[in-house]
């Protein structure tokens, strides 16, 4: 399930414009939906790569903040199609501002919603669940060996 649409990128930059980055015809008319599409799965496979070790994949509810990185980084892979125009300045700020958020929910310093943190990661900050498979009786210094030192 991909984290932004289409009409979420038509929201963030004018169709013209996205025409444009979208079709390698310049005379073209039309959106090239599957470059646009490729645009979005490349945003959300690195947006999983980032998140992957702290959350259940796919994200589902789509997080707010996740669709907003999903689109600014769709937004920029069409930029970058476009090798021999110069991407605005914008654009890379916005690129960014998304790795750094990215960077920080793989920290931890930026949760999503409780409901798309897995059972035992709010606790223990970590990457997943622990489990243990030692108990007492599997100790080699116990209380009477060390009293003798």
């Amino acid at each position: 399930m991909p984290y932004s649409a289409l009409a979420d990128l038509v929201k963030v930059i004018d169709e013209r414009e996205l025409i444009q980055l979208s079709n390698d015809d310049t005379s073209a008319t039309a959106v090239n939906a599957v470059n646009v599409a490729q645009a979005i799965t490349d945003a959300d496979n690195l947006i999983d790569g980032y998140v992957s070790g702290r959350y259940s994949l796919p994200l589902a509810p789509v997080p707010g903040l996740i669709k907003k990185i999903s689109v600014d980084l769709a937004v920029y892979n069409l930029w970058a199609r476009r090798r021999r125009a110069e991407m605005p300045e914008g654009i890379e700020n916005s690129y960014k501002n998304a790795i750094k958020l990215l960077e920080r929910m793989q920290e931890g310093k930026i949760l999503l919603s409780a409901t798309q943190i897995p059972s035992g990661n709010e606790a223990s900050g970590g990457l997943g669940d622990m489990r243990v498979n030692k108990t007492a009786a599997d100790r080699v210094f116990n209380k009477d060996l060390m009293e003798k030192f």
